[in-house]
């Protein structure tokens, strides 16, 4: 009776709605032993528990480093008593004291200076003890220091320079121009005459505009035909040398006195080729060169080539890119 009673129970129990969806084992005997279904995800995450949501995680605090701005260098002088230090600072100091003539100021610029002045007083000193009797250094081995010496050889020099232009006037002679405008032709003429008795000079004057010469002076003088203005010549008192048949190379576009126009006329000539080099150097009241120079050459720098293209230019330099 009992059994009965809990089995009728059991059966009113689950005729309630809430119990209609509910299949016991024996009403579900279709699906056989294997009655066991795994849960749905829904179900599976309705009884999975929770996980509570992490906790936020502090962010690390990372200082932030300002950079330092750096401190401007100090300017680089000089060692201080260098040359190069006294180059930079007696300008500076003399500026100074020149806007405010204070005697600090004053004496600093005067010392700075005292101290330039005696290093140079003691490079002298000792630049005088290395060349004295060096071979190559010594210049007295090229014209002596004292002067009775030194008049010796001007002399020598002398004697071969009338002996070297007296060999260059019988196959050369000079043009001279004149006109009223030059007040120093007559005089630069009493010059040539004199040479013509001391240095054998052959010369000739041409006169531009009709003045002439005393004959005492000269008496070979001739009127421009045209030569003035072929040679460039616009007013009186230049030079020329007439090399044969038809060469003139100018000597001086100004009244020059004796001695100077004899200098100009032997450098002209060693430039033009007309006496060689050992002449000229004879004529010179100084000894040879003892040690040799040798030319450096090399590639001439990009602003000097541009320099002799602006100036070969007849109408200007035009830049590579402005021309069209």
């Amino acid at each position: 009776m009992i059994n009965k009673f809990a089995l009728l129970s059991s059966c009113l129990a689950c005729a309630h709605p809430a119990c209609s969806e509910t299949l016991t084992f024996f009403d579900r005997n279709a699906e056989g032993w294997y009655w066991y279904e795994d849960p749905s995800e829904d179900e599976e995450r309705e009884e999975r528990p929770v996980a509570p949501p992490p906790a936020p995680e502090t962010p690390e605090i990372v200082p932030i480093s300002v950079p330092t701005p750096a401190p401007s260098p100090m300017p680089a002088y000089p060692v201080p008593g260098s040359v190069a230090f006294l180059r930079e600072a007696l300008p500076i100091a003399l500026d100074v004291a020149t806007d405010d003539p204070s005697p600090e100021n004053v004496e600093r610029y005067f010392l700075l200076q005292k101290q330039a002045i005696d290093k140079s007083e003691v490079f002298a000193e000792i630049a005088q003890m290395v060349t004295t009797g060096h071979p190559d250094l010594d210049e007295g081995r090229r014209r002596p220091r004292q002067d009775s010496f030194a008049k010796a050889l001007e002399k020598e020099a002398a004697e071969r320079k009338r002996a070297v232009l007296a060999d260059f006037f019988r196959t050369h002679a000079l043009i001279m121009f004149m006109d009223r405008q030059c007040s120093s032709c007559t005089l630069m003429a009493e010059n040539f005459y004199r040479m013509q008795q001391t240095h054998g000079l052959v010369w000739q004057s041409v006169s531009m505009d009709g003045t002439l010469l005393p004959p005492e002076i000269s008496d070979t003088q001739s009127f421009d035909a045209g030569l003035s203005e072929q040679l460039g010549v616009s007013r009186g008192g230049a030079v020329f040398i007439a090399v044969p048949p038809n060469r003139f190379i100018p000597v001086t576009w100004n009244p020059t006195g004796g001695a100077e126009i004899a200098d100009r006329i032997l450098l002209v000539a060693r430039r033009a080729g007309l006496i060689t080099n050992d002449q000229f150097r004879a004529t010179q009241a100084i000894n040879p060169r003892v040690s040799v120079t040798r030319p450096v050459t090399g590639p001439l720098p990009e602003i000097l080539q541009q320099a002799d293209r602006y100036l070969s230019a007849p109408n200007g330099y035009t830049l590579p890119g402005d021309q069209e």
